[in-house]
């Protein structure tokens, strides 16, 4: 009896066997890294969005010194116009007023500081976002490539990674193969609007 169990498990494992096809193995799929602040260097663009952000402080810096110019002129119109006044009374009201004026133009001033900080995070944000863009663009030919399913960024918090896994010099030969940039993209500066509502 068991030798007839035994020649049947051996006759349905040899027909099993049989009907599996030496197929060839398949590539281990695997995560791969990329450290984008290396590309960046590579490439130039971290000195091309620095140059960028640069600029467009530069350009709210003196957004924000009009602002406070036209304010401060304003400030100086009603000072002149108070001093002209003889009569008590009506001096004493209009230096309620410039008082009131002088709060409101520090409140103005102040606004338009906050929204020019903004708009400053805000530029630099876009700046490393369309490079991530870019680089995300070259990074998913060359991750298939490695028959990867994922792509990590290497970080100040990676402490070690196998550098055959890493894609970093792959995706600067892509990215360095592509068509230039355009050179109008140098001397945008962004919204640099930075005028309060009253």
């Amino acid at each position: 009896m068991n030798r007839t169990r035994l020649l049947l498990f051996l006759f349905f494992t040899f027909i099993l066997a049989g009907c599996t096809p030496n197929e060839p193995a398949t590539p281990t799929r695997q995560a791969v890294v990329i450290d984008l602040d290396a590309v960046a260097r590579a490439l130039g663009e971290d000195a091309l969005i620095s140059r960028k952000v640069e600029k467009n402080r530069e350009t709210l810096e003196a957004e924000l010194k009009k602002i406070a110019k036209s304010l401060q002129d304003e400030i100086d119109k009603k000072k002149t116009e108070v001093a002209g006044l003889k009569d008590k009374k009506e001096r004493k009201k209009a230096e309620q007023a410039l008082q009131q004026l002088t709060l409101e133009s520090a409140r103005k001033l102040k606004q338009s500081r906050q929204l020019a900080e903004q708009k400053a995070a805000q530029y630099r944000l876009q700046q490393f976002q369309a490079f991530r863009e870019k680089v995300k663009q070259a990074v998913g030919p060359v991750a298939r490539k490695h028959h990867a399913l994922m792509v990590k960024l290497v970080t100040a918090d990676t402490l070690w990674h196998d550098p055959a896994i890493d894609i970093t010099g792959e995706v600067i030969d892509a990215l360095r193969a592509q068509p230039g940039p355009d050179q109008a993209a140098d001397t945008a500066t962004g919204d640099t609007t930075v005028k309060t509502n009253p």
